[in-house]
């Protein structure tokens, strides 16, 4: 949302915009600092306001943070995982060879693809197919004696490597997804509060200004600036964008800025 109002005063009004996030709780937090060390009767209807969408704006990106955490632990550990993995089904394959170099096609029984033109085993190239061949691998051999069973690689040791590999896949993927709604949340929070902001500023200035801009409202948090003249003596607005944060990486190109949608907002008061 956008609120512009324009005046003859020499000052202009910005403050963040809910795609800045940084920013506005920034502006937000000095608002509600400023403004609840004032009388009771002096204080906007928008401080408690303000004040709670604060609280929530942190639990999300406490909640970022948390998800961050355990999707880059997970992400980790699927690697090693994974690499752990590739090592064993090597093993498997050797072992099967081994055992069966004139009947390669019984390896089929433990979950791999024997290529009947060359009688090899296939070797599985993903993550998802050596999950496959490992489940094969280990229901095989729980089903037969355990004098039997081979000796490499070690049962239980596939067994771990298998389910660190799978637990780990689920928890990287968990977090991710939670960091992403975590971002989607703070994101609908910080456009709430840079509306509050907005009507705060407007009841500010209509009720303790008679609707004419001062510097005193950087007192609340918003950035007050002089307007820049241009060489026709007459008052001109142009200021630098404001960066703005995201937290979800896929898009960085910037977008195209216009009054209403970009790192500032502004206000210029009549």
């Amino acid at each position: 949302m956008a609120i512009t109002y324009r005046d003859q005063t020499s000052y202009k009004l910005r403050s963040p915009s809910g795609s800045n996030r940084t920013a506005t709780s920034a502006c937000g937090r000095k608002f509600v600092a400023y403004d609840q060390n004032r009388p009771l009767a002096q204080q906007t209807p928008y401080t408690p306001l303000i004040a709670e969408v604060l609280v929530e704006i942190d639990t999300c990106e406490a909640q970022i943070a948390d998800a961050k955490t355990r999707h880059a632990v997970a992400a980790e550990a699927v690697n090693t995982y994974d690499e752990q993995s590739k090592t064993l089904v090597s093993y498997m394959i050797k072992t099967l060879d081994a055992n069966y170099p004139a009947n390669p096609s019984k390896a089929t029984e433990w979950g791999f693809t024997v290529k009947q033109a060359t009688k090899n085993i296939i070797t599985p190239t993903t993550r998802d197919e050596r999950l496959q061949v490992m489940k094969s691998y280990i229901a095989k051999e729980e089903s037969r004696p355990e004098a039997e069973r081979f000796n490499s690689p070690n049962l239980a040791e596939v067994i771990a490597v298998r389910q660190g590999l799978a637990d780990n896949i689920k928890a990287r993927d968990e977090g991710q997804n939670d960091r992403e709604a975590a971002i989607a949340a703070c994101k609908t929070k910080a456009e709430l509060l840079a509306n509050h902001l907005q009507a705060a500023a407007v009841n500010i200035l209509s009720l303790q200004y008679n609707y004419e801009l001062s510097p005193a409202l950087q007192n609340w948090g918003y950035d007050v600036v002089r307007k820049r003249s241009d060489s026709n003596g007459s008052n001109g607005t142009a200021e630098p964008e404001e960066a703005t944060t995201d937290d979800s990486s896929p898009d960085t190109s910037p977008e195209p800025a216009t009054d209403s949608d970009s790192g500032q907002v502004n206000v210029s008061l009549l």
